[in-house]
């Protein structure tokens, strides 16, 4: 999990993305991280598996509190449609792939205790992931 603070100016809808970067020897590393916080947070919280030889993880893995990276204007439309007439909705993914759907969920709930979400979306969430046996190797 990663929490930055992101300014006034950065407003997303839940399920949108933004491109995280940080400096590295003259060179900006970018790569593009979906968005586990709700717009009306104050914090904006993205998922991230570590990859130990990955050109950005690792350094995302290192940073200090109040260190600077960048942070790219939110994109994508991959949101929940609540205005198709369709209530139940599953939702399905792999590790930090479910960071949308937090999003999604974070946000109704929020919209339902104010009273602006009247409860009549059902959601449905399969989230999965391989264990490091599962991905070995058989040799004859």
């Amino acid at each position: 999990m990663f929490r930055i603070q992101s300014g006034e100016h950065f407003n997303f809808l839940p399920g949108q993305y933004a491109t995280l970067g940080v400096e590295d020897g003259g060179k900006r590393i970018e790569r593009p991280y979906s968005i586990a916080s709700s717009p009306s947070e104050d914090e904006v919280e993205f998922f991230f598996e570590l990859v130990p030889e990955g050109a950005l993880t690792p350094k995302l893995h290192k940073l200090q509190p109040a260190t600077n990276c960048s942070c790219e204007i939110p994109k994508g439309r991959f949101t929940l449609e609540t205005t198709n007439g369709r209530t139940n909705h599953l939702l399905v993914s792999t590790v930090t792939g479910v960071a949308p759907f937090v999003s999604f969920i974070r946000t109704l709930s929020k919209d339902w205790k104010e009273g602006r979400f009247d409860g009549a979306h059902k959601l449905y969430l399969l989230n999965g992931a391989s264990r490091p046996w599962s991905s070995a190797t058989k040799t004859n």
